[in-house]
């Protein structure tokens, strides 16, 4: 009976660790900058804040809890809206919450903004002190040129980017440098489809929604919410950008250059780890795709791997066998 207990015992614990998953991606969201900066100083009596962050689907939206207090703890009546950052599109995506305060600031005075719980990268704050005066325009005219980019399959799919959309493509506009712009604003067909905070300004699409030829406009975003620019256009051709890619995966054609992950399927190891396109996870060490845009916040990576889980596999079995004997 000892024999049958500590058998028992050793596959318990070995089940236990083989359903780990792998990857998961952690609910909430987290702060990538903020206009103004923490610790700003002589921020202007009219301005609006803008907090560009990252977030998991549904989970830990700012604008759900961001608020904004006087120094004093007094607080500020606002609105909060939410507009899509350079990638709205991934499943670990980017936003910018803009807080409108109802009546402007009081001059020379500190302000703290309050982020709800639930930030994965550490606890966001923001603290600022206006000054006397209200917000100076950016001089901004266009953009200057735009360039197109393909953003191919990573070679090993996580659960925090395996819903995607590959390949896609990537737009760069470039403009003359604007210190006292809050954000840039990007235009397709008369519609904002981003809002970035620096330059160069990026945005990105589905490939099968782009058209051959593809136009932007890009504005200036200043303290106050204003959008300073001439409205010309920028175009750039996307024919043969992403002329590599050829296999459909539901999301759009990928290279097939790229080697696909191993994966072991067994009904062992089916604990609620599946992806929502309800296949099992890949049992891999992954590595955060590197392209340029989406990795960083919103994902973790567990111990597992394949090796790891067939020599589990293997013990399992004898320890079975084992049983059987006993």
């Amino acid at each position: 009976m000892r024999a049958l207990s500590v058998t028992m015992s050793t596959l318990a614990v070995l089940i236990t660790i083989w359903a780990s998953p792998a990857v998961a991606c952690e609910a909430g969201y987290c702060v990538r900058s903020t206009v103004p900066a923490d610790g700003a100083t002589n921020v202007p009596t009219d301005a609006k804040i803008f907090v560009f962050y990252n977030t998991t689907p549904g989970l830990g939206e700012p604008e759900t809890g961001m608020s904004l207090f006087e120094g004093s703890g007094q607080g500020v009546l606002s609105s909060v809206e939410v507009f899509p950052g350079e990638n709205p599109m991934a499943e670990v995506r980017n936003q910018v919450a803009v807080l409108t305060p109802f009546a402007a600031l009081s001059p020379n005075t500190e302000y703290e903004v309050s982020f709800p719980m639930g930030a994965v990268c550490g606890e966001a704050t923001l603290t600022f002190t206006t000054g006397s005066g209200t917000t100076t325009q950016p001089t901004f005219t266009s953009a200057t040129s735009v360039t197109a980019d393909c953003i191919e399959q990573p070679t090993e799919l996580t659960s925090c980017n395996d819903q995607e959309p590959y390949p896609r493509l990537k737009f760069e506009l470039t403009a003359a440098d604007t210190p006292d712009a809050a954000a840039f604003a990007i235009y397709r067909n008369a519609t904002r489809i981003a809002m970035v905070p620096t330059l160069p300004a990026v945005a990105q699409l589905v490939i099968d929604d782009a058209e051959n030829e593809e136009c932007f406009v890009l504005r200036a975003v200043a303290q106050n919410g204003t959008e300073v620019g001439t409205g010309e256009d920028v175009c750039v051709s996307t024919t043969d950008v992403c002329a590599t890619s050829t296999l459909d995966m539901g999301g759009g054609p990928v290279d097939m250059g790229a080697d696909m992950p191993q994966t072991v399927d067994m009904a062992m190891n089916d604990q609620g780890t599946e992806s929502d396109s309800g296949q099992d996870m890949d049992m891999v060490n992954p590595t955060m795709p590197d392209d340029g845009e989406d990795s960083g916040c919103g994902c973790s990576s567990g111990p597992a791997g394949s090796a790891t889980s067939v020599l589990l596999l293997l013990v399992a079995l004898l320890c079975m066998r084992r049983l059987r004997w006993s």
